[in-house]
């Protein structure tokens, strides 16, 4: 078997199963129908992994955003400026736990965590507020912008339909071939016996705007030229390429930065030697580097 197909066969291995997203798809309609009965003119609409189509089975919680009505985020006495996030997540949080009585409700840093499925089905509720319109120039269209807590009671802006249009269109230039680059660093993410911290929003966002998986090539070569990109990069934040979002991250922490950077270089040094060895016909020990980049979790035949 080629490393081509052994490539494939990783691929078709991580996508997500229609029974789990038949599953989410039903647990996403109630959450859908309980937050607008509990704020009118409630706007719910899938962002992250699932809107963009980089979900992997099995690890891909749903996100579902909530763009709650104004009177619903304004302080009472602030004359339009906005509650502390962390209070609305906790009034949202506490809408949904006298609704969902059997069903654990948690928090999750920006967003409030329900478990449907004894914690297989988990979906992300993040409550959301209005703030405008913009003029994204990189895709020659208007996009609504949203408030969306930031995890210590502020709020950052965000745009992400805006944001799923850029990658996209990515996507699009790279002949479909983006957004399966995307699953497999999703796949090395989880990979390791401790998951890598790495937050692949940064990593899309990074290959998207370097058009690192433009070329016509293999997946064995953009997914080393993606590991080489970001390791170069040393952990730094990307600004935002549409301007919205200011400096993201790429991880939570720099100590988790750092362990991403780490991984992020032994990954992309075993990539290579995996192309290398690969281009001089010497496949079993291109088998072995990539076995050893995703940790044995490598198609073996």
């Amino acid at each position: 078997m080629s490393v081509g197909t052994r490539f494939q066969t990783l691929i078709a291995s991580i996508q997500v199963a229609q029974r789990e997203l038949d599953d989410y798809a039903g647990h996403q309609r109630t959450l859908g129908r309980a937050l607008k009965a509990e704020y009118a003119g409630a706007k719910v609409e899938t962002i992250g992994s699932h809107a963009r189509g980089s979900a992997i089975g099995g690890t891909s919680d749903v996100d579902l955003l909530v763009r709650l009505p104004l009177d619903a985020v304004r302080a009472a006495n602030g004359r339009g400026a906005l509650m502390s996030s962390s209070t609305v997540l906790a009034k949202v949080r506490e809408r949904l736990k006298a609704r969902y009585h059997a069903t654990d409700v948690g928090k999750d840093g920006q967003a409030i965590l329900v478990s449907f499925g004894n914690g297989t089905r988990d979906i992300d509720v993040v409550p959301a507020a209005f703030a405008g319109m913009i003029d994204v120039v990189a895709l020659g269209a208007k996009r609504p912008v949203v408030l969306i807590p930031e995890g210590s009671g502020g709020w950052i802006k965000t745009a992400p339909a805006a944001h799923n249009d850029y990658l996209s269109r990515a996507d699009a230039a790279a002949g479909g071939k983006f957004k399966y680059v995307a699953q497999l660093l999703r796949h090395w993410r989880r990979s390791r016996a401790m998951r890598i911290p790495m937050l692949t929003f940064h990593a899309e966002l990074v290959l998207a705007h370097q058009g690192t998986c433009a070329a016509v090539t293999s997946y064995a070569r953009l997914l080393a030229d993606s590991f080489a990109v970001l390791a170069r990069r040393g952990g730094r934040a990307l600004q935002d390429p549409i301007g919205v979002s200011g400096w993201i991250p790429i991880a939570s922490t720099e100590r988790q930065a750092a362990n991403v950077v780490a991984a992020l270089e032994y990954a992309a040094k075993h990539a290579a030697k995996a192309v290398a060895f690969e281009a001089v016909g010497r496949l079993p020990n291109a088998y072995d580097q990539w076995a050893m980049v995703f940790n044995g979790q490598f198609p073996s035949r």
